[in-house]
């Protein structure tokens, strides 16, 4: 791996020399974390990550919410001789990476993804082809496109980042398919260093991310999953009106900066107007929105304009608001893992935050239907097979067949995603999919059920959290596989 030969720090990386060596000084780190990125040090861990990649070491960090895991491959892009490529699942969060990394004067960083005009897609291609770029942000999906694949080669790639690395595990919570596929172009960019972050994942999951993505001699490297400054706390409720309650009573009458999460688009838009009616400033946040309405609320918020926002989980990785003082959960998440996730947005700035879920029985079946509809039974994936089979090497789009079948999308999305896994399907760059092989005999049609009974496992998980009697800190940290060092420092259960 070649890295920036200069031990002396220089705000011109590109135009330095490409000499091997074995380190780099603590000098040169400190020097592009203060001049670049503002900092005065690095946060546990972010140092050993760090060196791990620059001495070329093929790396796993688990990195809880709020350790700052974007530093860990921004600092080593300043300063490897070639690019970085950073995986990422969202354009919102890539948008949000670029717009930091260009408040801080970084501008050799760019992203390509399907928001873009034809013509900014082939400016940003010229920059990569000219060597101008030394930080590029991607979907997983642009590995598939064919014009990037014949780019691939012609770039000079010293590290591979796969941000939310958890989506690589057919068993994580938020499994996606093309993460999973990334493994097979990983083993033709030979020469570059491979770092995977991820926030949320089980020992098992950690096992399934590096025996999937199948690189040599891959070191893990695991923070604490801890977050000492915030409080966990769980409520019980019987109706909700008795959950608008208790959300009154926590923000009013202080100046907290809040996040309330939700599980509907709809709830949103209602929970935000009770709270602007009741004087506490708020704006609302979902998928349903179009995009020029989402940046703008994400902006007012960031920017103060109003201290609560209400959400989905559409809304928050990537958020730079360092001082939010409370999330709450108005209704019960999908697993342990998207909780603590979305929890941990809370209290950045290491000062004290609250993390508040409310629950009430009705949401453990609405959360089971919520996973209903994200997958197709047996005699459901039998049509959508046929369904695309029939169509020959035409192929189908996932939306085109929903209607075709009267399917959910989501359920619709997944079986076809199952399919091309298990390699009886096959997808264009277009989006649609067609038959591969045609040879039913190869179909598990039951195999997709196991992915809902995990799921359901994991729902199991969380309602097991809201419902204990015992340390809420300690159950967190023991289904991610580690144990409370210090003892508890705050929850309503050792603390009330």
């Amino acid at each position: 791996m070649a890295i920036a030969s200069n031990q002396k720090f220089s705000p011109n990386f590109e135009a330095e020399g490409r000499i091997k060596i074995v380190a780099v000084s603590q000098f040169l780190l400190n020097s592009v974390l203060e001049e670049r990125f503002g900092l005065q040090s690095f946060r546990p861990k972010q140092s050993e990550v760090i060196e791990s990649v620059l001495s070329g070491t093929n790396t796993l960090a688990l990195l809880p919410t709020g350790y700052g895991k974007s530093l860990c491959y921004q600092v080593p892009s300043q300063i490897l001789s070639g690019m970085t490529i950073v995986v990422s699942p969202l354009i919102a969060l890539m948008q949000d990476q670029m717009t930091a990394l260009y408040r801080n004067g970084v501008r050799n960083a760019t992203a390509l993804n399907s928001s873009l005009s034809q013509y900014e897609l082939e400016s940003r291609i010229w920059r990569l082809e000219q060597g101008e770029i030394k930080l590029l942000y991607l979907a997983p999906e642009r590995f598939e496109s064919p014009r990037f694949r014949k780019l691939l080669p012609q770039l000079d790639i010293s590290l591979v980042v796969i941000d939310e690395a958890h989506c690589i595990s057919q068993w994580g919570h938020d499994f996606r398919l093309q993460y999973r596929n990334l493994s097979a172009y990983l083993a033709q960019l030979t020469e570059a260093t491979v770092l995977a972050l991820t926030a949320t994942a089980t020992p098992f999951v950690q096992r399934d991310i590096i025996q999937t993505l199948g690189v040599p001699r891959m070191k893990t490297i695991s923070a604490s999953f801890d977050r000492p400054n915030l409080r966990f706390e769980a409520k019980n409720v019987k109706s909700s009106a008795d959950k608008e309650t208790l959300l009154l009573e926590r923000l009013r009458g202080n100046s907290d900066t809040a996040i309330i999460y939700t599980s509907s688009r709809k709830e949103t838009e209602r929970l935000a107007a009770l709270l602007n009616a009741s004087g506490i400033t708020s704006g609302y946040y979902h998928a349903g929105l179009d995009a020029g309405s989402r940046q703008k609320t994400q902006f007012d918020f960031q920017n103060g304009k109003f201290r609560t926002i209400v959400c989905t989980v559409a809304f928050g990785m990537g958020i730079d608001k360092s001082d939010i003082r409370q999330v709450i959960h108005f209704n019960l998440p999908s697993s342990l893992e998207s909780y603590y996730q979305e929890a941990g947005r809370a209290g950045r700035d290491g000062n004290h935050a609250r993390c508040l879920l409310l629950h009430q029985a009705k949401d453990i079946s609405t959360q089971k239907w919520l996973l209903g509809q994200n997958y197709p039974s047996p005699d459901e994936l039998r049509m959508i097979f046929s369904s695309v089979k029939s169509r020959g090497i035409t192929g189908i789009k996932p939306q085109e067949l929903a209607n075709l079948l009267s399917l959910k999308e989501p359920a619709v999305q997944s079986g076809l995603n199952y399919l091309k896994q298990i390699q009886v399907l096959d997808s264009a760059a277009d989006g649609s999919f067609f038959d591969r092989c045609g040879d039913t005999s190869l179909i598990d049609f039951d195999g997709i059920d196991k992915r809902k009974k995990m799921d359901l496992d994991r729902l199991q998980k969380i309602v097991d959290y809201v419902s204990v009697d015992s340390c809420r800190r300690e159950h967190i940290l023991d289904y991610f596989g580690q144990t409370l060092q210090d003892g508890c420092s705050g929850c309503d259960v050792c603390n009330n």
